[in-house]
């Protein structure tokens, strides 16, 4: 039974509501390494949907248009980056998604720590 409750609750989580609209926004690679695969989880849960970003990969510097559907309404959502090569992939925690115009993801060159910036 509990297992049964832990994948209705993902199924829930993995997929777009019905009728909930996406959210388009420019997405800028402000790292040093090439973003693979881009996927947003419900604040904390590290329940990932699917892959927002289609091939090619996004490379350091660039920007691409992507759509987000926020899972559950919610528009704070954890986002993971995967990297191409041996780069581990990297948790932006809290975001906002919705209403913005571009979002850019970046690592600090010191400590390695994720941050973001909104326009």
């Amino acid at each position: 039974m509990r297992r049964l409750l832990l994948l209705s609750a993902l199924a829930l989580f993995a997929s777009p509501a019905v009728g909930q609209d996406a959210d388009e926004f420019l997405l800028v690679n402000g790292t040093e390494n090439s973003i693979v695969e881009l996927a947003i989880s419900p604040p904390g849960l590290g329940i990932w949907g699917d892959n927002l970003l289609p091939p090619p990969p996004l490379e350091p510097g660039e920007a691409r248009k992507i759509k987000a559907w926020p899972f559950a309404g919610n528009c704070i959502q954890d986002v993971r980056g995967s990297f191409a090569g041996d780069v581990d992939r990297v948790v932006w925690k809290g975001l906002k998604l919705c209403n913005i115009r571009k979002l850019g993801l970046f690592l600090d060159r010191n400590s390695g720590r994720p941050f973001a910036t909104y326009e």
